[in-house]
């Protein structure tokens, strides 16, 4: 089985080929989806963004067979090791197992940014911050390029 991921600041995809075209490939979309890139369109009844706008000559065709699923991103992952799904949108920097995947060519170019309320200095970096240094993320959201920086609070 072939399989393809995501980069973080490139977007790939994840693949498991199928021989048969007319089987599904099965298309993992972590809730809620990631707008404006693979997204549950509910007025429409279907999911719609770039990757669907990639894939749509292939799909009109019957070249390419797409069924999407709505999963949670914790278990989307383990879908695709365990060969219960074949294509998912994720980032490569994120992969639990990169050794067990394969990364598309980029699809789009992603930026990440650090604000703050006030200005930072001249002189900030990540690689000099201090222990009282706080940053603020999401929870429950990784951030692979920040773990070398981020404090593992036990509890």
């Amino acid at each position: 089985m072939l399989k393809v991921i995501m980069h973080s600041i490139l977007f790939f995809m994840i693949f498991t080929f199928k021989i048969n075209a007319k089987e599904p490939l099965l298309f993992i979309v972590n809730h809620p989806g990631s707008a404006p890139y693979l997204y549950f369109d509910k007025n429409k009844n279907k999911y719609l963004g770039v990757i669907p706008d990639i894939l749509k000559n292939l799909i009109e065709t019957n070249q390419l067979n797409i069924k999407f699923i709505s999963n949670s991103r914790r278990r989307s992952e383990e879908h695709i090791y365990q060969g219960n799904a074949d294509l998912i949108m994720l980032s490569h920097s994120w992969v639990k197992k990169p050794d067990k995947v394969i990364s598309t060519i980029p699809l789009h170019q992603h930026r990440s940014f650090l604000y703050q309320a006030k200005a930072f200095s001249d002189s900030f970096s990540l690689e000099n911050s201090h222990e009282s240094d706080r940053l603020c993320t999401r929870r429950g959201f990784l951030y692979p390029n920040l773990e070398p920086y981020i404090l593992k609070i036990k509890g």
